[in-house]
């Protein structure tokens, strides 16, 4: 990678690849992480919200959304 930097992916519900539900944050996590600069334009931390409130019913907060980006 262009920075040398590692970055543990996050897990919500379940692992973030195939044949997981919660696949396409994936895409959209890592995206933004190797190119920041073209992916600047959603909220990783609303999409997340809003995926658990649509698949799991769940309210996530925004405190434990952070969180589980490891945005704190």
């Amino acid at each position: 990678m262009k920075n040398r930097r590692v970055y543990k992916i996050p897990l919500v519900g379940y692992r973030w690849d195939p044949p997981s539900a919660e696949w396409p944050l994936m895409w959209r996590w890592a995206a933004q992480k190797q190119h920041p600069e073209l992916f600047n334009y959603y909220s990783m931390l609303d999409k997340l919200r809003r995926f658990c409130h649509t698949f799991y019913n769940y309210q996530l907060s925004e405190e434990r959304a952070k969180k589980l980006l490891r945005m704190d």
